[in-house]
C-alpha cells in the first residue's frame, strides 16, 4: 500500500511540475499571414501598420507589392505605437522598431510622375555585405550591373545594402543612359531584386522577385 501511495505521489508531482513548466514557458504563438492596415492619413502622409512583420523574404515581397498599389507618401510601421499623434501631428515614441517609407510624387494635377523613393530605418547600422559585381549590357543593349552575394533569401539588411549601393554608385553613368539596371542574385544564382532607373536616372522602380 505504501508503495502504491509513493507511486501516486511521484505521478502527481510530475504533472504539477509539467503544469508549472507550461505556465512559465508557454508555446510561442505562430505569427499570422502578412497584413498591412491603414492607421490614419494626414498632411505628413499615410500611416500604416505592418501586422505580424517578420524579417523574411515573404514579408518583404508583400511589403513591396503593397507599396506598388498605393501612391503618395507611405509610412509603414512594424509597431503601431511608433508614433503618438497629437491633433494629427506625429511624435515619434519608438526609435528601435523598423519603419519603411515609400514615396511616389505627383504632379499638381494629381497625375503620377513615377518618381519613387524608398527608405528603411533599421534597428542599427546594417552589417556590410560584400557584393560580387559584373557590369555589361543586356540583350536590349541597356547598361546592366549584376550584383551577387552569399545569401539564401532576402532580409532587411540585404535590401538596405543593395539600395545603398545602387543609390551611391554610377550617378554620372545613369545620367547618360535612358535606362540603367541593377540586378541582385543570391548564392544559388537566382535573381531576387531588379531595380531599373528611367529617364536618365530621374526615377526608378524596384521588383522583388
Amino acid at each position: 500500500m505504501k508503495k502504491n501511495k509513493f507511486i501516486y505521489i511521484i505521478i502527481i508531482s510530475f504533472f504539477l511540475l509539467l503544469a508549472v513548466l507550461v505556465n512559465c514557458y508557454p508555446p510561442k504563438k505562430p505569427k499570422g499571414k502578412p497584413n498591412i492596415y491603414h492607421l490614419l492619413s494626414n498632411y505628413y502622409g499615410q500611416f500604416y501598420v505592418f501586422d505580424n512583420f517578420q524579417d523574411n523574404e515573404n514579408c518583404i515581397k508583400y511589403l513591396f507589392n503593397f507599396a506598388k498599389k498605393n501612391k503618395g507618401y507611405l509610412i509603414i510601421m512594424t509597431n503601431k505605437n511608433t508614433y503618438k499623434f497629437d491633433d494629427g501631428v506625429p511624435f515619434i515614441q519608438d526609435t528601435v522598431s523598423l519603419i519603411f517609407a515609400f514615396s511616389r510624387e505627383r504632379e499638381l494635377d494629381g497625375n503620377d510622375t513615377n518618381n519613387r523613393n524608398f527608405h528603411i530605418r533599421t534597428k542599427s547600422n546594417p552589417t556590410q555585405i560584400n557584393f560580387k559585381i559584373v557590369q555589361g549590357r543586356n540583350n536590349e543593349k541597356i547598361p546592366l550591373k549584376k550584383l551577387s552575394a552569399n545569401f539564401d533569401s532576402l532580409n532587411v539588411n540585404i535590401i538596405q545594402n543593395f539600395l545603398d549601393y545602387s543609390f551611391d554608385e554610377d550617378y554620372i553613368v545613369r545620367k547618360q543612359s535612358e535606362k540603367y539596371i541593377y540586378e541582385l542574385y543570391n548564392k544559388k544564382d537566382s535573381l531576387k531584386i531588379r531595380q531599373v532607373y528611367h529617364n536618365f536616372g530621374k526615377w526608378f522602380e524596384i521588383d522583388i522577385l
